[in-house]
């Protein structure tokens, strides 16, 4: 909340906090709120994780989707990503799977 908090003061509208398996808290235009990140069995490869989460918020917002589901589609590539080794994923398939 505080990380929210300090990037709010210094004028960021939309702000998009990540913390390992814990929600991700965000805000948006001065309302906070969380999206809960789907359990993973066993992560095989981190890399990349972050940058994965990162590229499916901006595609959601890039595609018109609110904050709450892109993060939420973030977090499902993000996902999909630490499953497998080397960062690689196809996302032709990973984005059928989440629709």
């Amino acid at each position: 909340k505080a990380t929210l908090e300090r990037y709010a003061e210094l004028g960021a509208s939309h702000v998009v906090v990540k913390d390992s398996d814990n929600p991700v808290s965000f805000q948006a235009d001065a309302k906070q709120s969380e999206v809960l990140v789907p359990p993973i069995s066993v992560p095989k490869d981190t890399t990349a994780a972050g940058d994965s989460i990162n590229a499916g918020v901006l595609n959601g917002l890039i595609e018109g989707r609110d904050l709450h589901t892109s993060i939420q589609e973030g977090c499902a590539l993000a996902g999909c990503v630490v499953q497998r080794s080397g960062a690689l994923v196809d996302v032709g398939r990973t984005r059928a799977a989440n629709q």
